[in-house]
C-alpha cells in the first residue's frame, strides 16, 4: 500500500510538507500515528501525551473488518442519508467480524441519524431512531473520544 500525504496552505497554495509511505496494509495504524506526528511536526504543533496515545490507538486488530469499514467509507465519503446499501452491508460485516470495533457503529448511527430527516424504503421512523441511538451508544461505549458518534 502507498499512501502520498501533502499539506498545501489553503491561502496561497504553496506546499509546506509531503511523505509517502509504503508499507504492508496491516501496517495502516503505525502508518497513520506516524503521519499524524509527521503533520504536527511539520506546523509546529506539539502533540500531548493524550493525542499520541489517540493516534496511535489500533482501531481493530482485524484486517478484514478495516478493509470492509475503508470499503464502506469509500462508498459513501460524504456520509448522507442514502447510505449505498453495499456500505450498510460492509459495515455490519465489519461489525461481526470485529464487535469491539467502534467506527463502523458510528457511521452507522450517522447514518441513520441523517435518515431521520426524510423517508426510508424499510424502516419507519421509529426504527431509525432507535438504530441510531444503539449504534452511537455501542461505539461511545468501544471509544467514548470518538467524535463521529
Amino acid at each position: 500500500m502507498r499512501i502520498t500525504a501533502q499539506l498545501i496552505n489553503p491561502e496561497t497554495g504553496a506546499h509546506l510538507w509531503s511523505g509517502n509511505y509504503d508499507r504492508p496494509f496491516a501496517d495502516i495504524f503505525t502508518i497513520q500515528s506516524e503521519i499524524a506526528q509527521n503533520i504536527a511536526s511539520a506546523i509546529g504543533a506539539e502533540l500531548l501525551p493524550e493525542e499520541l496515545q489517540q493516534i496511535s490507538r489500533r482501531q481493530t486488530d482485524s484486517e478484514e473488518a478495516l478493509a470492509l469499514y475503508l470499503k464502506a467509507r469509500a462508498l459513501t465519503p460524504n456520509l448522507s442519508p442514502g447510505m449505498d446499501p453495499l456500505a450498510r452491508k460492509n459495515l455490519q460485516e465489519a461489525i461481526s467480524l470485529d464487535p469491539e470495533f467502534a467506527e463502523p457503529y458510528a457511521v452507522l448511527a450517522f447514518h441513520y441519524a441523517l435518515s431521520l430527516g426524510s423517508t426510508h424504503p424499510d424502516l419507519s421512523m421509529n426504527e431509525r431512531e432507535t438504530l441510531t441511538r444503539q449504534y452511537a451508544q455501542t461505539a461511545l461505549r468501544l471509544n467514548p473520544d470518538l467524535g463521529l458518534a
